[in-house]
């Protein structure tokens, strides 16, 4: 019977294992996990209804992985992998074999190279444990600063200013604001921030964390210094040095083909851990309709090879819609479908600074496939509705 072990509390570890379950995979699965969390789902704080309780929910409970055969390993620390012999050690002197290997999260992340990363009050924000402690430790804290590009550590500002505590949001010059809006909007996009009590810093990163033993403040590249009793860094890479002696093919990512295979066969690399040969790191996240393809993907290379089978090449992937929405108090933020700037697509934007209200469409061929919408809740279910279809001008100019 085949053996299969999953590593990390990833959502596309529920998909997967839900996919071979359904598709009548009898062999073995193993899911390891670090940080004492079943999978859970991320992107959802700002939004919640009761911010003191505030959590990245659970996909599923117990229940579902007994209902599965699914054996849960809580809290190993792994030591280390042979890849050659297929065999995980960990530092209880446990020993896993395997037939197939997942890598969904490693057990830690990689942090910048930068002075004073190491200081108490540094945290991680792609692990539910270092999530829940800062919310548990530094909940009132009054400045918060949050290094991030994604939606997701966008997420995390809003829902510490709506705690009442000043955040600086730090972006590069590759950060989703930059890339999603013109000078003018980022000037009156950072001034209504502001009065939300988040300062948008953008095309900067963190330098510097400042401090004897705990966190005080960070020096940015730009020479500006920001007090802070915390700093969070999203987006940040997997450390990949449990796999440096294997021959998996590495970057700052694991290059997989596109079954999500790395160079080691029987070793897929899902989630943010791989990256498909030839493409660029998407630093909005990895949506959830990504992931629901990367473990349909995968189940099925795995199934094909264990009934002795090829698999199907020129896999293809359609982006699905997805949607993000975040929540400021009174303001809210939604992007719909792909808010993309490309040569085949056309853009169109209304700002209205007395209502502090901006929307922006983005059309192909008369075809409306995204649009970000700020504090234009009444039209949300409109423009949900919408996506994918063809739109004429009374729609876009409608009030």
């Amino acid at each position: 019977m085949s053996k299969l072990v999953i590593i990390g509390a990833s959502p596309v570890s529920i998909q997967l294992i839900k996919q071979l379950r359904d598709k009548n995979f009898s062999g073995d699965i193993t899911l390891m996990l670090f940080d004492g969390f079943l999978p859970y789902t991320r992107e959802v704080l700002s939004t919640q209804t009761n911010l003191d309780q505030a959590q990245w929910p659970l996909i599923q409970p117990k229940e579902f992985f007994d209902s599965l055969k699914v054996n849960v390993l809580f809290d190993r620390e792994i030591s280390r992998i042979n890849t050659s012999r297929k065999k995980i050690f960990t530092e209880n002197k446990d020993q896993l074999d395997y037939d197939w290997l997942v890598i969904a999260e490693t057990p830690k992340n990689r942090f910048p190279d930068i002075k004073g990363v190491n200081k108490e009050g540094v945290f991680g924000a792609r692990k539910k444990k270092d999530v829940a402690t800062v919310i548990e430790k530094f909940s009132f804290a009054e400045n918060i600063i949050i290094s991030s590009d994604d939606f997701s550590g966008f997420d995390l500002a809003c829902y510490f200013a709506q705690k009442r505590s000043d955040v600086v949001l730090v972006q590069s010059s590759h950060g989703f604001f930059t890339e999603m809006f013109s000078a003018e909007i980022l000037e009156w996009l950072q001034a209504r921030l502001r009065e939300k009590r988040i300062t948008l810093e953008i095309a900067n990163v963190v330098q510097e964390v400042l401090g004897d033993m705990e966190v005080k403040a960070v020096r940015l590249a730009s020479g500006k210094v920001y007090a802070g009793e915390v700093v969070i860094f999203d987006g940040l890479a997997e450390d990949l040095r449990l796999f440096y002696d294997s021959a998996i093919e590495m970057k700052d990512q694991v290059v997989v083909n596109e079954f999500f295979q790395t160079t080691e066969s029987s070793i897929f690399a899902l989630d943010e851990v791989g990256l498909v040969r030839g493409s660029k790191k998407n630093h909005h996240g990895v949506s959830n309709e990504y992931l629901a393809h990367q473990a349909n993907v995968a189940a099925e290379h795995i199934l094909a090879r264990e009934q002795g089978q090829e698999v199907a090449g020129n896999i293809t992937y359609s982006s699905p819609f997805s949607k993000h929405i975040f929540k400021l108090g009174d303001f809210e933020f939604s992007f719909l479908g792909d808010c993309v700037h490309a040569p085949n697509i056309e853009v169109s934007e209304i700002l209205d600074k007395e209502q502090n209200q901006y929307r922006k469409s983005f059309m192909s061929n008369g075809i409306l496939v995204g649009a970000i919408l700020i504090n234009y809740q009444k039209d949300l279910d409109k423009y949900l509705n919408s996506i994918g279809k063809e739109v004429n001008v009374i729609f876009e100019k409608a009030s």
